[in-house]
């Protein structure tokens, strides 16, 4: 008898031990799948700085970051390949509708807007290339094929009577190359421009201008006007003289927001605890966004949905309502 007994207790021990792996395998197993960009882009280092705040809010999840861009951060937040993403201000909007060069995603929804981003055309100081018209049969760098901004200068280009394959055509070559490859290629001379989205001056630019000198081409303010009628997110900014070393004068381009979202399946808490880490302590972002023009603030927090196109999701109206800024 006293041999069943302990065979029973022992079972029982077991059964507690292999529900407790259970337990804890689960727990384990809960992922927070951020959707960044290329390596050593804005979203990258934004990501560097809220993943550590979300470890201390979501202890019980493992967070991670899954390099794409705005067109593949879109297709794999529908296939929920990842949790939340950041996107430029305009595609979210354009993946609510399934505008090319997105699928349509109905279960996007807001979260917060971050910093202002510029878009910027980086040439050498000394090159002759003045203008976007400058460009036909120059080797030209233009972000990989998943950042927004290597589908938007394509339309851009449109407006000076361009293409890629006319650039290609008249001798040039065009690079779909991430920031970290394309800033390389640029210093060394293999490429003659790089088009990129950031805030200014940033710090891997400047390293650069450092070696060789850099000026970024000016937009004709028709050219604004004719990227406005396409993004409604899309403002008219002014990069100020000297930004750079080759810069002598005012540079017109065009800012956008850099927004964050979620799959509407995220649960509400997990969407608030990421507004917290973004905002309770904006003290946290200084160093990235030391000396740019706008940084992360709670004031600018809902300014980046344009129109309100984007549902806001559950988290996050809760924290907003909480703070004040929603009824």
């Amino acid at each position: 008898m006293k041999g069943k007994h302990l065979l029973i207790i022992l079972m029982i021990v077991f059964m507690i031990l292999a529900t407790s792996t259970s337990i804890s395998a689960a727990d384990a197993n809960k992922e927070l799948r951020l959707g960044v960009g290329s390596m050593g882009g804005s979203f990258y280092y934004l990501s560097l700085v809220l993943q550590p705040e979300l470890e201390k809010l979501l202890p019980d999840y493992a967070i991670g970051v899954v390099p794409g861009g705005d067109v593949a951060n879109i297709k794999n937040l529908l296939a929920k390949e990842v949790d939340t993403a950041w996107l430029t201000g305009m595609s979210g909007e354009m993946a609510l509708k399934g505008e090319p060069p997105y699928v349509k995603n109905p279960d996007i929804r807001f979260v917060a807007t971050y910093y202002d981003t510029y878009w910027q055309f980086a040439v050498k100081a000394d090159s002759g290339i003045n203008s976007i018209a400058d460009l036909k049969g120059k080797n030209i760098g233009v972000g990989t094929r998943g950042q927004q901004q290597s589908y938007s200068f394509e339309h851009l280009l449109k407006y000076y009577g361009l293409d890629y394959d006319k650039i290609e055509e008249a001798g040039g070559s065009v690079a779909f190359v991430g920031y970290a490859d394309g800033l390389k290629m640029f210093q060394d001379g293999t490429l003659d421009f790089y088009n990129y989205l950031n805030a200014y001056p940033w710090s891997s630019v400047m390293s650069i201008d450092t070696a060789v000198g850099v000026k970024l081409i000016s937009l004709e303010d028709e050219a604004v006007e004719y990227m406005q009628e396409k993004y409604s997110a899309a403002k008219k900014a002014v990069i100020p003289k000297g930004t750079y070393s080759g810069m002598k004068e005012d540079c017109t381009s065009i800012a956008f927001p850099y927004i964050f979202v979620a799959h509407k399946d995220l649960p509400e808490d997990v969407v608030y605890n990421i507004c917290k880490a973004t905002y309770d302590d904006e003290s946290i972002w200084d160093d990235l966004v030391k000396n740019w023009p706008t940084g992360v603030t709670l004031d600018r927090a809902l300014t980046g949905n344009t129109g309100e196109a984007v549902p806001m999701h559950p988290g996050a109206v809760k924290y907003y309502k909480e703070k004040g800024m929603i009824k």
